[in-house]
């Protein structure tokens, strides 16, 4: 079994477990009472001269420079491995390069701090060249932190990550997955790019400048202690798996904010599993983002399953309706303080998917009146083209007829039956009647 150097000449015996890791001019080991691996060694130093015995190891009060130090989890394991941290440590800087997996586990905790020599950055980072990665311990931003993430890689924080104050930064297209509390104290995290997901709390506020924010692990709920800022190249993925509530895995993701949102942007979404309603007066509804505080902005674009949906009807927010085909929408809606989207299989009748039956499709009905079906090309649920035979006559007007329920009807009951018709109903219903029959004579 091989044995690696250790700072001033000594070496460890086999069988210690180190953690090779760079100091500020070198490359160094970490004895047992720092950050460990496994029970065995894991790498050998061959060049004796770039060892330093100043600052080492982190996390010792009494070093010199501990500050200036940058952890290095490299290409020393040949499998997936736990590191494990019985003391405090902190550095400047933590680099992940390895396909393999680093699991940075044990009792105490790892700090990001900001170096105290002449040419270090003022800011910390923390940087994963390939490969995924965990921090199963509790970190803390003791300064301004960068996470750099690339390609294909992730960092995975699954227990509590600490901003006291500070901001962590995203970027680099990778993604990191919280699964625990990131706890604040006036600090926030910024997306610049690649992706945040993750079924915990972020205490403190999300800025996405530029990346995407995918809550849940398919799918789940991602919690913001604080104020969620969507920017107009930022992207919020959400997915849908069923119906079964937001967090469940036949549910759908949702971002729950206790303070307010600022929309813009991308809202992409996708289906998953879950299939559309089918039965006529049926509908699905997904609350995607709930802000406590209320919500201000919209989605500059919406895509569902890659396709952007369109608004061929609005209502109140900005909030639409896209007609899919045969009376199936899909409806964005922007109620103060929930974001939420609606798939609706309407009732014969409601042309603009509105979810009630009332004069306004009865306009469309009337405006597009074409019982010869000149215009079968572009007839449509739309223009009150109910049974899709390519025109607009007597029998779409029976369906909107038979089904008006101008206070909504009713998507909940199974047999897709509407309430019976009031006298007022019947009134509106007569006038409807006589100006359609005046309307067909002209």
């Amino acid at each position: 079994m091989s044995s690696v150097l250790r700072p001033g000449g000594g070496r460890l015996s086999p069988g210690l477990v180190q953690l090779v890791q760079s100091g500020p001019r070198a490359v160094v080991a970490v004895p047992a009472h720092g950050l460990y691996l496994g029970c065995r060694p894991v790498g050998r130093l061959d060049r004796r001269r770039e060892l330093d015995t100043v600052g080492w190891p982190p996390g010792v009060p009494a070093a010199e420079n501990r500050t200036n130090h940058t952890v290095l989890f490299g290409d020393v394991i040949q499998s997936d491995q736990t590191v494990f941290a019985n003391t405090a440590v902190s550095a400047r800087a933590i680099r992940f390069n390895n396909t393999n997996s680093y699991f940075v586990a044990g009792a105490r905790s790892v700090s990001l701090v900001q170096g105290t020599a002449g040419d270090s950055p003022a800011i910390s980072i923390i940087t994963v060249a390939q490969g995924t990665h965990q921090f199963q311990l509790n970190v803390n931003l003791q300064n301004n932190t960068d996470a750099d993430i690339a390609s294909g890689s992730t960092l995975e924080f699954n227990n509590r990550l600490f901003l006291n104050g500070h901001t962590l930064s995203k970027t680099g297209p990778g993604a990191i997955a919280i699964n625990n509390d990131i706890i604040n104290t006036g600090g926030s995290v910024n997306l610049l790019e690649g992706t945040v997901s993750g079924v915990g709390t972020i205490g403190g506020d999300i800025n996405n400048s530029g990346g995407t924010v995918a809550p849940g692990n398919s799918p789940g709920v991602l919690t913001v202690d604080g104020n969620f800022n969507n920017g107009t190249a930022g992207t919020v993925a959400m997915e849908i798996e069923g119906i079964a509530g937001a967090g469940d895995a036949n549910g759908h993701d949702q971002i729950q904010v206790t303070g307010s949102s600022t929309l813009d942007g991308t809202l992409s979404i996708s289906s998953g599993a879950y299939t559309d309603p089918t039965a006529r007066a049926a509908r699905d509804d997904f609350t995607l983002i709930a802000s406590a505080d209320g919500s201000t902005g919209t989605f500059a674009t919406v895509n569902y399953n890659a396709t952007a949906l369109e608004a061929d009807f609005t209502g109140e927010n900005s909030s639409f309706r896209d007609h899919i085909n045969n009376g199936l929408f899909r409806n964005v809606n922007y109620e103060g303080n929930n974001v939420s989207v609606t798939n609706l299989f309407a009732l014969e009748g409601d042309a603009d998917g509105d979810i009630d039956i009332d004069i306004t499709d009865f306009n469309i009905l009337a405006s597009n009146f074409d019982d010869s079906g000149a215009n079968s090309a572009t007839n449509s649920w739309t223009t009150a083209d109910f049974d899709s035979d390519g025109d607009i006559d007597i029998t779409d007007f029976n369906f909107l007829a038979a089904n008006f329920a101008d206070t909504g009807y009713d998507t909940n009951a199974s047999s897709g039956q509407v309430p019976e018709p009031t006298s007022i109903t019947h009134i509106v219903l007569g006038f409807m009647a006589i100006a359609f029959c005046s309307f067909r004579k002209r």
